[in-house]
């Protein structure tokens, strides 16, 4: 599976898409995208469990010589009902899934690998752009990696709140940490047994800047689209 061809089709299809656009569509775009490389519809997956958890893993994908596994997430302006979208808890749910991804597994000695597809229109754009920590994750150029320690407030510079923290760790059962400190920016203590939490290894294999689609749920008529690997 050339997983650069299937973002080049992927990219392709969504900038034809006209009208409503939600999180199912564009889980169905990349589905298939890949059928276009490999059409044999038993090597494919759907909903998942994770192991020891009631969430699923978007899609699997398994050949005879390896596995892929992903994560899909899309963000747009308005949710359901008209409501705005809570930028920093949507932010938080990002690395919910990136943190939560490395935890699927299976008895195999297949190679497995993580992937994470990312889309959003320019409201999560412009938000995770102007977040020191949130800017070096979303617009790195590709081959670029992003790993570290995962803190609460005032890791990012100060404007990554509480509801970031709580919406990334919820797949953990973390709690917000009390304590942090103002010169490194850095908490110093989680509550929970496993202590801080580790970002994995994530690096932008593939991108596309502000990619026409005429969806008219979107604030402006582009989107922006990531492919990391998780490692």
């Amino acid at each position: 599976m050339k997983l650069n061809d299937v973002f080049k089709d992927f990219c392709d299809e969504l900038e034809k898409r006209k009208g409503f656009l939600s999180e199912d569509n564009i889980r169905f775009y990349w589905f298939a995208s890949m059928l276009n490389q490999d059409s044999n519809l038993n090597n494919y997956s759907l909903e998942e469990p994770y192991p020891k958890s009631k969430e699923e893993l978007d899609l699997k994908y398994e050949d005879d010589s390896e596995i892929f596994v992903f994560e899909i997430k899309f963000h747009r302006y308005q949710i359901k009902n008209g409501k705005g979208l809570p930028k920093t808890e949507s932010a938080g749910k990002i690395f919910n899934d990136l943190i939560r991804l490395p935890s699927w597994t299976v008895k195999t000695c297949k190679p497995i690998r993580y992937f994470f597809l990312y889309v959003t229109d320019n409201v999560m754009n412009e938000y995770l752009s102007g977040s020191e920590l949130l800017n070096t994750f979303f617009n790195s150029e590709v081959g670029s990696s992003f790993t570290g320690k995962f803190f609460c407030e005032n890791c990012a510079g100060g404007n990554t709140s509480k509801s970031f923290f709580r919406s990334a760790c919820r797949s953990l059962g973390k709690k917000l940490c009390s304590t942090y400190s103002s010169k490194t920016k850095v908490c110093t203590k989680c509550e929970g047994k496993e202590g801080p939490i580790l970002i994995p290894n994530i690096t932008l294999i593939e991108k596309n800047d502000a990619l026409h689609c005429g969806a008219y749920t979107l604030k402006t008529p582009e989107c922006w689209v990531r492919l990391y690997e998780i490692k």
